[in-house]
């Protein structure tokens, strides 16, 4: 399997081989993966390339998106301490280190950077996928968390994932709900998994990723994931909330988080699974099938 990384602000993936065709007819997106993210190529047909992803999602993908690398590079790159995401919602990386200079690109929540030498001015020089280099916020910079090694390690599965620095499951738990949070009013995108639009379980998915922890990308319990079912009156914080077709995260005292295109709530927002409260969606308590808790702390 060949490999590459996404070398565009935002790579899309569909869910067929085809965007529109010749009726006008389209393909769901099936997911959103940012700049500096890899992918293995299953196929390549022309200008489309099925992939999966390095958190073992499939789709297609305009090859345009794409650089390949070889995968020995990939995984030298995985084991660098250096590479970095950006954290804030939305980043400019700058020809100069000053906000007066230009802006080369902007760049998502979640993007892949590698951070050089330079510093100057409390910006940071850093190299993009495309090869591409400029200035971004020191501030703007954290340690990437997750791997690639679904991509070039033979046998890894999901669930020989660890909490990020042995940290207590407590504090992991309000770290993930705190990411959560970050997309409060982040308008609903079928797809998307940016602070510009998201959906449910982009939501669910950017908010373990920000810490280190790959999930399924989708409103489902899979079982080579490392989220499984609980009795859902279990619940406790950073728990997935399941839906047909929808995820949510708990909150705590009956609150949950989620991305929603309900024409009353649409977008990022907090509701309740109890029928007092002013956020209460009925609906959804109505339909709630099952809970999923992280594996790792299923022993808590």
């Amino acid at each position: 399997m060949e490999t590459a990384v996404v070398q565009v602000p935002r790579g899309f993936l569909y869910e067929e081989p085809q965007y529109v065709d010749h009726k006008g007819s389209y393909y769901k997106v099936a997911d959103e993966i940012f700049m500096g993210w890899a992918v293995g190529i299953l196929e390549e047909k022309g200008n489309v390339c099925q992939v999966v992803t390095h958190h073992g999602y499939k789709g297609y993908m305009d090859a345009a998106q794409l650089i390949k690398i070889p995968a020995g590079k990939l995984k030298e790159r995985d084991e660098r301490e250096e590479i970095c995401y950006l954290q804030a919602g939305l980043t400019d990386v700058m020809d100069v280190p000053k906000v007066e200079g230009r802006v080369i690109v902007s760049l998502t929540r979640g993007s892949l950077v590698e951070p050089l030498l330079e510093k100057e001015g409390g910006y940071q020089r850093v190299r993009l996928s495309d090869g591409q280099e400029g200035y971004v916020p020191e501030k703007s910079l954290k340690k990437r968390l997750d791997t690639d090694r679904y991509l070039f390690e033979e046998g890894w599965n999901f669930h020989t994932q660890s909490l990020p620095g042995n940290m207590d499951p407590e504090a992991f738990r309000r770290q993930v709900t705190d990411t959560a949070r970050s997309y409060l009013g982040t308008q609903y995108r079928w797809g998307g998994k940016s602070a510009q639009g998201i959906d449910c379980s982009g939501t669910a998915f950017m908010s373990y990723f920000l810490n280190g922890i790959l999930i399924y990308r989708d409103a489902s319990i899979r079982e080579e994931y490392p989220i499984k079912e609980i009795p859902i009156e279990n619940l406790k914080p950073a728990d997935l909330l399941f839906f047909p077709g929808h995820v949510a995260m708990y909150l705590g005292e009956g609150k949950y988080i989620h991305s929603t295109a309900y024409r009353e709530s649409f977008g990022c927002v907090i509701n309740s699974l109890n029928p007092g409260d002013g956020d209460y969606r009925e609906d959804l308590k109505e339909k709630l099938t099952a809970a999923g808790r992280l594996e790792l702390l299923m022993e808590e």
